[in-house]
């Protein structure tokens, strides 16, 4: 599958979203993954609360799951459940796409590629337990409420050890 924004543009109208609906990308939504598409290694996003943010990054989190055979990658965010709203974001689209699950399993706290064993997880922003992080993909949500900026640092170095990309 070819990585560029068309591709997941398209791949995003496959999607279902929880109202029965395709997902359509906004034109604002094509703006926030424009770069992350031309390989910008960290893009930042201040947006509204209930403009899609979390669906958007949950099929973005999919896409690299599904297109990327070496995928390591992961949510987190001030607190454990924050960071599992975007997953059950993501488990939504499994569950509603006919066969994507036997392509993606869900476990509690991450989903894997069957295939690939490509990982997506639950993490929370606790700087014990993100030392020593390899990501290929990571989303930071809701920054404004952790604690300090290490965890934030932890994160972006954890994506740089293996030429990733962060939100």
């Amino acid at each position: 599958m070819v990585r560029s924004s068309e591709s997941f543009e398209r791949f995003c109208g496959r999607l279902v979203l929880d109202n029965g609906h395709p997902m359509t990308l906004e034109p604002f939504q094509r703006t926030m993954v424009g770069p992350f598409f031309e390989g910008c290694r960290e893009s930042v996003v201040c947006i509204g609360k209930g403009s899609g943010k979390t669906t958007l990054l949950a099929a973005l989190a999919l896409w690299e799951l599904l297109t990327d055979p070496a995928c390591e990658g992961a949510v987190c965010a001030a607190s454990r459940d924050q960071a599992a709203l975007l997953l059950r974001q993501l488990r939504g689209f499994v569950e509603r796409l006919p066969g994507l699950a036997s392509r993606v399993r869900i476990m509690r706290r991450e989903a894997v590629n069957r295939q690939t064993g490509g990982r997506f997880k639950v993490l929370a922003s606790d700087v014990d337990t993100l030392d020593g992080l390899i990501l290929s993909f990571a989303v930071a949500d809701e920054v404004h409420r952790w604690r300090d900026a290490e965890r934030y640092m932890i994160l972006l170095a954890g994506v740089q050890k293996r030429d990733g990309r962060m939100f």
